[in-house]
């Protein structure tokens, strides 16, 4: 399969025969979706599309969530409507410029105003390779140097019309989205069967651990858990607070992500001088302290490690702290 090269100049370069244009150039059309309210929303009636709908190359139903205007709203406010196949652009993070391709969903559809309208012109790229492209580092990097913003990035949809693409002919875009489809359906495969062995494995150590704590030992005894622990929350960081560098500033998404993973990205921060600041005041993270989400998805944990630097948002993560030394993944 052909491969895309980087250029000095930051556009994604190409093999012989392969012409690049900018995204604007090769749609029929480019628009942002509509700004609608929450007054303007309603219980049924035309199905709202959002960035949270948007996945990196696919899209995410999230039917229990969704939102609607009615048909008297979709006339007076003017609303474009949105079609199967159309390709929806998030100018949000997280990442900026994550794409998809609209499938059916079996009712009239509008989007939001951070999402970006794409139709591509067919007669130059197959909306299928400008997805798969679309998840490219080549791709993302040359979002990333088009965002704006101080405390959360983002894409203007001017910005995002100079975004280049590379366009090999035809045929051998066709080729590489069969070579890609066959490789993606191979992954979800595998990661269905891991998925699976995942659970196993899971059910296993529940029904453990289900014996461990049902069947108590003797000397065992109950009691609260702010007996055992120093139970609280941070000191609030406003919004105008944040910063574009420093302490990384995390919500209960990055908690999950570092419980989940061992890392996480931060999209916002606060100054070493907030930081310090608070340090001198208030408590900091510390090793072996247990960090539990309380907003989203709730009940995650996370244990504190040396050299961990980071603050969080109040009322999103509870930290405790025990009183006598013990082990913190007990919690867990």
């Amino acid at each position: 399969m052909n491969t895309l090269d980087h250029r000095e100049d930051g556009r994604a370069g190409m093999r012989a025969g392969w012409e690049v244009k900018t995204l604007g150039e090769v749609c029929d059309r480019f628009v942002d979706g509509d700004w609608i309210e929450s007054k303007d929303q309603s219980a049924s009636g035309i199905r709202l599309i959002q960035t949270g709908n948007i996945g990196e190359g696919y899209f995410k139903d999230r039917d229990e969530k969704a939102r609607y205007i009615s048909e008297i709203t979709f006339r007076r406010l003017r609303c474009t409507e949105i079609f199967k196949g159309d390709c929806l652009i998030s100018r949000l993070p997280n990442p900026v410029g994550r794409s998809c391709i609209l499938p059916e969903t079996g009712v009239q559809m509008i989007t939001a105003v951070d999402c970006t309208i794409v139709r591509l012109n067919r007669l130059c790229i197959i909306p299928e390779f400008f997805n798969y492209y679309s998840q490219s580092h080549y791709y993302l990097q040359n979002i990333s140097q088009l965002c704006t913003g101080t405390t959360r990035n983002r894409i203007s949809r001017s910005n995002l019309a100079k975004t280049p693409v590379p366009l090999p002919p035809l045929a051998e875009q066709q080729r590489i989205v069969a070579i890609l489809d066959e490789a993606f359906e191979g992954i979800a495969t595998a990661r269905k069967h891991a998925e699976q062995n995942l659970q196993n494995a899971k059910t296993l150590f529940e029904s453990h651990l289900e014996a461990v704590f049902s069947q108590k030992g003797e000397g065992w005894v109950e009691t609260k858990l702010g007996d055992v622990y120093d139970v609280w929350s941070s000191k609030r960081i406003i919004e105008t607070d944040w910063t574009e560098s420093g302490v990384p500033f995390y919500g209960g998404r990055e908690i999950v992500q570092l419980a989940k993973y061992g890392t996480t990205v931060s999209n916002a921060f606060i100054s070493e001088e907030k930081f310090q600041d608070y340090a001198s005041k208030f408590d900091m993270p510390q090793k072996d302290d247990v960090l539990i989400t309380a907003r989203g998805t709730i009940g995650v944990g996370y244990v504190v490690n040396h050299g961990d630097k980071f603050y969080y948002k109040d009322g999103n993560i509870i930290s405790m702290r025990a009183k006598v030394a013990s082990n913190p993944y007990i919690l867990l």
